[in-house]
């Protein structure tokens, strides 16, 4: 008898925590993408920084002066627009990781808890009809 019943309740345990596994996994996997995005966010601002630098180094007359004026407007314009992109791409992870929490929860959370709690009610129910007496 109480082998079933540690077999049932590891059955049960075992079907609760399996979204648990899918929700941190879910998350490991968005933590992976922001870091790899954040790396390339790093390389393209330091780059789109030193462009500037680099134009200053070699202005040496009025025409260099000119190109890094030039320069620097454009490094502005660029910034601006990078950070209007990537603005979109953190929001497209944040909807995306939304989007699959929910499905998540109404896929495999939600059925998995009204599961657990209808053969928990059951096994409760069989134990119980066990004990009575005859």
């Amino acid at each position: 008898m109480s082998e079933g019943l540690y077999t049932n309740v590891n059955a049960l345990f075992a079907q609760f925590i399996a979204p648990a596994r899918k929700f941190n996994s879910l998350v490991i996997e968005n933590a992976g993408k922001f870091a790899e995005f954040q790396i390339n966010a790093v390389y393209s601002y330091t780059d789109i920084g030193l462009k500037p630098l680099r134009e200053a180094l070699r202005a040496n007359d009025v025409d260099g002066l000119q190109r890094l004026v030039t320069s620097q407007n454009e490094a502005s314009r660029t910034l601006m627009a990078k950070l209007l992109a990537d603005s979109q791409v953190l929001a497209g992870f944040g909807q995306d990781f939304g989007k699959e929490v929910q499905k998540l929860l109404a896929e495999e959370v939600l059925p998995s808890i009204m599961a657990a709690a209808s053969d928990g009610a059951k096994a409760f129910a069989a134990s119980t009809a066990e004990r009575q007496p005859v």
